[in-house]
């Protein structure tokens, strides 16, 4: 995600008026603005203008929040965007000994935007950083917002695959719960506990855990999107390891099951994700025609939202279509732009799938040498932070690389330490790609 930057040394810049409306934005001249600060210092008027200051974002941001699964969601949200320098301003009053409750309460109402913008690097720091202050303490709203905190905090790092960091902050929110006297069933751990199977290879495991949300998600008539956490993102978790073990005609039911619950509920966010699924099986499957179809759709959703993480996917799969097409420059230029997205979001996990694609498409250009710097410093990374999955096929790319060259020991090697991989997963390879490996074999 971003970096924290962009914030002003003064937490009270661009402060609306109490007796105007909302959601007008007043934005003062720089020189008025220090004037004004310098006016309120010896007032004694900083405080409680900042508290105020740090209130209205917040207000703002559960506005917001509250509309995130509807049709009015997109204007809601670009309210946040406009004002994100405000909101870090008084995320940094609230850690530079603030109101600690009423930051952590800020950084709830922003986990979709964040995850949406990709910003999970600088909203993990807010909460990190907000968590740690000294606080004993032992009002029950209070205890309950680092509860809610501690959620908010699981999830970031459970996207960015920090599965155990995931795991002890989920625990930890728990045992606040019980202390209030609440209970609930393990559902977030379970479903942290899939995600890390699935990207440690682990699928028999992934499937039965996803498989008990999905279950779990209908029984109690959950209406969540994806990005709630809900029926929708349960729908396509399953759907995506389905996908990777083959089973395309349950990945696609599962994934066109998410696409109309998103549609009915005015959620285009999930509609997205469900678009590049089945992106994604057509690119498997070595169908370009409905791969740029899916892929277009997906894209232009994804641009129009915001959502850079779903963009730099949808350029990716057009990248895997125009190659299959003989676009080979066109292909080029559209990983280009897909892998500049995943280094500024800072995401070596998705980077690691697009350097594969990427390598592929040097190869076929006659560019061994950056061929294979992108097949290695994609083993690299997903040997790193996984999914396992991208092991095998930057193995793979690495293999066929070597055969091309008649390196025959070196390509056998490579190739059935990937074959080796896939059949303990059971994830065998894409169909589309079946005839390069056999090829590279040969």
């Amino acid at each position: 995600g971003a970096e924290r930057c962009g914030r002003g040394e003064h937490p009270g810049h661009q402060i609306p008026s109490a007796n105007k409306p909302v959601e007008p934005r007043f934005i003062m001249l720089e020189p008025i603005r220090e004037y004004a600060w310098e006016q309120l210092v010896p007032r004694g008027e900083v405080a409680a203008l900042q508290l105020a200051h740090a209130t209205y974002y917040h207000a703002l941001a559960e506005t917001v929040s509250a509309q995130w699964d509807s049709p009015t969601a997109a204007v809601a949200i670009a309210q946040l965007d406009r004002e994100y320098d405000n909101i870090r301003a008084a995320l940094q009053w609230a850690c530079d000994g603030g109101d600690r409750t009423l930051g952590l309460k800020l950084c709830v109402a922003l986990r979709k935007f964040w995850q949406r913008r990709g910003y999970y690097r600088e909203g993990r720091a807010w909460l990190e950083e907000l968590l740690a202050l000294d606080d004993n303490t032992s009002d029950p709203a209070a205890v309950a917002t680092v509860a809610r905190a501690l959620y908010t905090t699981a999830w970031l790092a459970s996207d960015q695959h920090d599965f155990a960091r995931s795991e002890q902050l989920f625990g930890q929110a728990m045992a606040l719960r019980h202390t209030l006297g609440e209970t609930e069933d393990d559902a977030h751990l379970r479903l942290n506990a899939a995600r890390q199977a699935r990207v440690e290879g682990k699928y028999h495991r992934a499937v039965a855990l996803f498989e008990e949300a999905l279950l779990h998600h209908r029984s109690v008539g959950n209406r969540g999107s994806a990005s709630s956490g809900g029926l929708g993102q349960s729908l396509y978790d399953l759907a995506l390891v389905r996908r990777e073990q083959g089973h395309f005609a349950d990945a696609s039911a599962l994934l066109s099951e998410g696409i109309a619950f998103h549609r009915e509920i005015g959620e285009r966010e999930g509609e997205v994700v469900g678009l590049l699924g089945l992106g994604d099986i057509a690119r498997d499957q070595g169908d370009a025609l409905r791969l740029r179809e899916y892929s277009e759709r997906s894209l232009a959703i994804s641009r129009d939202l915001g959502i850079r993480w779903a963009t730099g996917f949808a350029l990716n799969n057009l990248a895997r279509a125009a190659y299959m097409e003989g676009d080979l420059p066109g292909a080029l230029a559209l990983v280009d732009e897909s892998l500049s997205i995943f280094r500024d979001l800072q995401s070596d996990a998705s980077r690691a799938e697009v350097l594969i694609t990427q390598g592929h498409m040097l190869l076929a250009q006659g560019d061994r040498p950056s061929a294979y710097t992108a097949f290695h410093e994609a083993l690299r990374l997903a040997a790193t932070l996984g999914p396992r999955l991208m092991v095998a096929s930057a193995l793979e790319g690495l293999g066929s690389m070597a055969a091309e060259q008649g390196q025959a020991v070196r390509a056998l090697h490579l190739l059935g330490a990937a074959s080796r991989l896939r059949v303990h997963m059971g994830t065998p390879v894409r169909p589309a790609d079946q005839p390069a490996v056999e090829h590279a074999l040969v």
